[in-house]
């Protein structure tokens, strides 16, 4: 449920503070981790090729969390293009990093707002990235929302 309610401030609020003004703004706590969550040092995986892709490289020193780009946006409906791959998946979690695929919304400004401002279509959003998240055990979202109005 942790994950949930956090997963939502940030599609709804689109900060990582939203967790904290969520508490502060309904004086329950009790959604929020007993200890801090581990120190996040992420690598943005925008292309695959052989020479920058994370899964197929040695480990890389300091680094925790790979956010592949795998996720888009496509209509005002909230469909998400999904271009998940599973071998990359398995080859990252064995060298021990965490997964936070990357979702961008088109890099559409009228495409975005029309979501944002449409419950239905945000709701749709959060139901598959959850059940991708659960599908393939990620750890995280990274969410890229840009040109927003």
């Amino acid at each position: 449920m942790y994950k949930k309610i956090i997963f939502l401030c940030l599609l709804l609020f689109g900060t990582s503070t939203a967790v904290g003004e969520l508490a502060a703004h309904t004086g329950r706590t009790d959604f929020l981790p007993d200890k801090p969550a581990p120190r996040v040092n992420l690598v943005w995986q925008p292309t695959f090729e052989a020479e920058n892709n994370l899964s197929a490289l040695p480990v890389q020193p300091g680094v925790n969390t790979a956010s592949p780009c795998w996720f888009s946006i496509v209509n005002e409906a909230g469909l998400i293009k999904s271009d998940v791959d599973e071998t990359y998946i398995a080859a990252a979690k064995e060298k021990g990093y965490r997964l936070w695929p990357l979702i961008d919304s088109g890099f559409d400004a009228d495409r975005m707002h029309a979501l944002l401002i449409n419950d239905k279509a945000r709701h749709y959003v959060v139901q598959q990235l959850l059940f991708y998240t659960e599908r393939y055990g990620f750890d995280g979202i990274n969410l890229d929302f840009e040109n927003i109005y």
